[in-house]
């Protein structure tokens, strides 16, 4: 795997990020729901998780400075495992 593959895992979980926020609505919500308020809650809560060290691990990837977050902790483990996992 390589950056390209990192890059293309974050475009598609951003893409249902932004799909499943509004299905957190369950009152005014307009539209057809694909999935119940709740599952679309923690999907979007682990994505958001996910995401945070996604975006860490390829802007290391690509020689940036660390990115910090406020009252966020970001896993070290999981970011070098993401590291090794696209570095090539």
């Amino acid at each position: 795997m390589n950056v390209s593959d990192l890059k293309e895992r974050i475009k598609s979980l951003a893409k249902k990020q932004n799909e499943m926020k509004n299905q957190r609505k369950t009152v005014n919500f307009f539209g057809i729901r694909s999935t119940n308020p709740n599952e679309a809650f923690y999907l979007v809560w682990y994505n958001r998780n996910e995401l945070r060290h996604l975006y860490e691990a390829y802007s290391m990837l690509r020689g940036k400075e660390r990115q910090t977050f406020k009252n966020v902790s970001v896993k070290e483990d999981t970011i070098n495992q993401l590291i090794e996992k696209y570095s090539s």
